[in-house]
């Protein structure tokens, strides 16, 4: 099947929410870097019957900034990859997530300098349930779509991360790529000054998977045993602090803490990580700078 539909003259980008649905998203906005207002979510429907139209628009929230800072740009991406055909495990759709990335810059005298990036976890089925409930409503392709508030769908069903871009510019790329898959986000520090030993942070908002690392902690609490082998983060906030918003962390969810070697090099620049990318298994670090750029995986 073959289908066009009409985004406009406006830069956009766009995800397969699944086979039947199509989520646009402005990667600028017309109100300008300074607004607080956010460009909406728009639906799509892959359909024959279907014309060039959106069936509904989710409203966003706000993404709140410290003076002197604009938004400098938008992206979107999907936790859903397509399976390898010799693997032995295939993910479920139904725990995937769409992430929508805001890149925040600070105004300086020369220029705007990265300093933090918002990622808000939206899981699919979530979407979806949305979705169908508007269009079961008013199955009407002619008609116009609905706007869907953000506080009728949004507050209880998403996690937003806030996460600040290393204060040394070397050792991490200002366009770090963080790619999850299924229900998984990963996230990257460095535990010391001098960037010689990093940690990757897994956020899981697979509902069964928090259910089971709680029924863990509670149970080595009960026994006594150290939690340190299971990698369970029990305070968020205490090593990763203010990356959580509060405002939008209603949603279940747990944190795995991995601390990874990083690889000797002869200069300290060539340390700098460019992607953390999360697979069935385990998750892929991409070190390096042009053809010194390495990859090393870990399996958890």
């Amino acid at each position: 099947m073959v289908q066009r539909i009409d985004l406009g003259a406006r830069e956009q980008r766009f995800v397969l929410l699944d086979d039947t649905y199509v989520l646009v998203l402005p990667q600028h906005h017309d109100s300008g870097a300074h607004s607080d207002s956010e460009p909406h979510l728009t639906v799509f429907r892959l359909s024959p019957s279907s014309p060039s139209s959106p069936i509904c628009v989710f409203q966003l929230p706000s993404v709140t900034l410290r003076p002197g800072e604009i938004i400098a740009g938008r992206s979107m991406c999907t936790s859903r990859h397509p399976p390898v055909p010799e693997g032995h495990f295939h993910d479920d759709p139904s725990m995937s997530m769409v992430v929508l990335m805001h890149y925040i810059n600070i105004e300086t005298q020369s220029h705007p300098i990265r300093c933090r990036v918002s990622h808000l976890l939206i899981p699919c089925a979530a979407l979806l349930a949305q979705i169908r409930a508007v269009f079961d409503s008013n199955p009407d392709p002619l008609a116009p779509p609905r706007l869907v508030p953000w506080r009728d769908w949004g507050p209880h069903r998403s996690l937003r991360l806030v996460l600040p871009v290393h204060p040394h510019p070397d050792h991490i790329s200002d366009y770090l790529s963080l790619i999850p898959y299924g229900s998984r986000m990963p996230v990257v520090t460095f535990d010391d000054p001098g960037c010689t030993r990093a940690s990757v942070y897994v956020f899981d908002i697979n509902p069964l998977v928090v259910r089971h690392a709680l029924h863990t902690l509670a149970s080595q609490s009960e026994s006594g045993e150290s939690t340190t082998a299971t990698a369970i983060v029990e305070d968020v906030e205490a090593v990763l602090p203010g990356v959580v918003d509060p405002e939008n962390s209603a949603i279940p969810f747990v944190v795995y803490r991995f601390g990874i070697p990083l690889p000797a090099v002869e200069r300290p620049t060539w340390r700098v990580i460019q992607a953390v990318r999360m697979s069935m298994t385990g998750f892929t670090v991409t070190f390096g700078l042009g053809l010194r750029e390495t990859d090393h995986t870990w399996t958890v």
